[in-house]
């Protein structure tokens, strides 16, 4: 990068490709989102190869590993009077570089009797997540809720007292996971396995609630995209855990009004070893270059432990992720 111009006479010189591959080059004024291509070959000899060229000389040299070869970044100044108008800043990367290979996902999920923040980081070690390749996730969330106990039958093992109770919960997960990315054609499809951990603390405590204390165990993560057609796309995910019995099922169908929006409908089940939850509703979603934001909300039937508690509840989501 420099606050000159690159001279009008800079020419790429000629690089051998090699056991390489082809991307291109991108020229981005001072101020500006606007990216100019340029194509041309990136070569491990790169850096030695601008220097010199065309009155341009290597001021710095950033070489990460892409795509089975060197990728080579050259930070370039000129030493010419720039014939560019106005004081553009040049930057001349490879478009490697401006592939993502990281993602940070955000988001909360809010009902009348419970909220929950949760976060995750998925990385591609090895190449761009637009990409088939390797992936490595870690994530975790924190959670409080409420419930009210029926009032127990004889024997129950429950509050002997005849009463119900009103019971605060706090929940705390985390879970690592490596996993492949795999498109075929119009469909898109990730999965992950790795080891997770969920902790349910309640006050006062409930000794009929499975779902309490600590546990440990394997998790399994499933994730489908799939391009119906220019403006309808399918998404099916799906995850498991052994700690807790944990699992959550979600279903979005998607209607583009414009390229960037679409709108659609949402079907979710969710649950633990302590009842389980439906949700139905609708959601937005607006897609930018570099990430996504997704709101929804509807209404959401659950029932909980042998002694068939059942509510009835409305709930709202917000998610954001963004890649770089």
């Amino acid at each position: 990068r420099s606050d000159q111009a690159l001279n009008s006479k800079y020419i790429f010189p000629s690089i051998s490709t090699d056991n390489c591959i082809y991307s291109s080059y991108t020229i981005r004024p001072t101020g500006s989102t606007g990216l100019l291509p340029w194509s041309a070959p990136l070569s491990k000899d790169y850096c030695a190869a601008c220097f010199g060229a065309g009155g341009v000389s290597v001021v710095g040299c950033h070489r990460p590993f892409v795509a089975g070869c060197w990728a080579v970044t050259c930070i370039l100044a000129a030493n010419a009077t720039p014939t560019w108008a106005n004081d553009w800043e040049t930057s001349v990367e490879p478009a490697a570089a401006l592939d993502p290979w990281r993602a940070l996902s955000s988001g909360i999920t809010a009902t009348p009797k419970s909220w929950v923040v949760y976060a995750s980081t998925t990385i591609a070690p090895f190449d761009s997540l637009n990409s088939d390749g390797f992936r490595v996730r870690a994530g975790g969330g924190y959670g409080v809720y409420t419930y009210t106990t029926r009032p127990p039958a004889a024997h129950d093992c429950r509050f002997g007292n005849g009463t119900t109770a009103n019971i605060r919960g706090r929940s705390t997960f985390s879970d690592i996971l490596a996993g492949y990315q795999l498109q075929v054609g119009a469909l898109t499809v990730k999965a992950f396995a790795g080891a997770a951990i969920d902790t349910q603390a309640l006050a006062p405590f409930d000794i009929c609630n499975a779902n309490r204390g600590r546990a440990y165990g394997v998790k399994g993560v499933l994730e489908t995209w799939a391009e119906l057609s220019p403006k309808i796309w399918l998404a099916v995910d799906g995850n498991w855990t052994e700690a807790h019995g944990g699992f959550n099922a979600q279903t979005r169908l998607g209607f583009r009004l414009t390229p960037n929006l679409s709108i659609g409908l949402e079907e979710q089940a969710l649950g633990n070893v302590a009842g389980h939850q439906l949700r139905s509703g609708a959601f937005a979603r607006y897609a930018w270059s570099w990430g996504e934001a997704i709101a929804s909300g509807g209404i959401s039937s659950q029932r909980f432990d042998l002694r068939d508690l059942r509510r009835d509840d409305t709930w709202a989501s917000l998610n954001i992720m963004f890649h770089y």
